[in-house]
């Protein structure tokens, strides 16, 4: 992939917010609710991924 100078730009202002973003949260979370947090995001991205939570016939929880 090959950006644009304006790519290149928005490129480094995403990421200069987002490293922003975490330095506000590190700094108000403690990290082993932070590590917990994640922990509990990952085994729901994992669940939606393997389609665990509904079922796709009636959309019904499994």
């Amino acid at each position: 992939i090959h950006l644009t100078e304006f790519g290149r730009e928005k490129r480094a202002y995403s990421r200069e917010r987002v490293l922003i973003f975490n330095e506000a949260i590190k700094a108000k979370i403690h990290d082993e609710k932070l590590y917990h947090f994640y922990e509990v995001a990952e085994v729901i991205n994992n669940m939606i991924s393997n389609k665990k939570i509904y079922n796709q016939k009636n959309h019904a929880i499994k």
